[in-house]
Formats: structure tokens, C-alpha cells, sequence
């Protein structure tokens, strides 16, 4: 996603509270990803990983309303 090498600390921990839903892609052909991730990442949080992104019509329209929801101090 970032377009380098990175360390696999930095895969499952970005900046949201599940690893990133590539980790497995990019990490398989090193160790059994997935085996770790069933041992070491909660069964929610896998589930979270692997649904679907939400449209990314939806999503602006969410962070518009995030945004006018704050500018109006609600």
C-alpha cells in the first residue's frame, strides 16, 4: 500500500485498530500469515479486515457529514 518495504509490525498496526487488509497479500510468500493472524488477531477484528470497503460514494458523504456535525459543534 505504501509502495516500499516496511517492517510487519507496521502491517498490523496501521494507524486504524486492525492490521491492514493487504497484509496477507503481501506478506504470504514470506510465512504463514494467515496462521499467525488466527492465532495472534481477535476473531472480530478479522472479520473487519476482510469486509468489504464501503463505497467510496458513502464514505465522502460520511466524512461530510462528520465534517458539518463539527464545524456546528454538535
Amino acid at each position: 500500500m505504501l509502495g516500499h518495504e516496511i517492517p510487519f509490525g507496521y502491517c498490523r498496526s496501521p494507524a486504524s485498530p486492525t492490521p491492514c487488509r493487504n497484509v496477507v497479500g503481501c506478506w504470504k510468500h514470506a510465512f504463514d500469515v494467515e496462521g499467525f493472524l488466527r492465532t495472534h488477531v481477535a476473531a472480530d477484528q478479522l472479520a473487519a479486515m476482510q469486509a468489504p470497503r464501503k463505497d467510496k460514494a458513502a464514505t465522502l458523504v460520511e466524512l461530510i457529514q462528520r465534517a458539518r456535525r463539527t464545524a456546528d459543534g454538535s
